[in-house]
């Protein structure tokens, strides 16, 4: 992939005319001989890049969902709080049952193609 993506940058460079083309080309060119020729020679990049790509994995689901949590969600809950809306329903009362009464007459058709 990382051949394919250092030719294409080669190739895209060449089109227009810049000095830069040959150095993506003949990378991209080394990279595929290698890859064909001797497999494991790329297999410390491989894990190189392996181990970039969890670290990029660890900063999405860490350190993205927290920020959307604190700026989204908790502003969302703390207003929801303040205006006393309880969208679950999670007041507890003295009931014999939390059953939802429906007054709605359910049929055998009603089931089908629920969505």
């Amino acid at each position: 992939m990382l051949s394919a993506v250092t030719a294409a940058i080669g190739l895209w460079q060449w089109a227009e005319p810049s000095a830069l083309a040959w150095p993506w080309l003949i990378a991209g060119i080394g990279l595929s001989s290698i890859a064909l020729l001797r497999p494991l020679l790329l297999n410390p990049a491989y894990r190189a890049w392996m181990k970039f790509g969890h670290g990029l994995g660890v900063v999405n689901t860490y350190v993205l969902l927290a920020i959307v949590f604190f700026v989204l969600i908790t502003p969302l809950a703390l207003f929801f709080r303040l205006i006393g809306r309880d969208a679950l329903n999670r007041k507890f009362t003295q009931s014999r049952s939390y059953w939802v009464k429906q007054d709605k007459a359910w049929s055998a058709e009603s089931f089908k193609n629920q969505f």
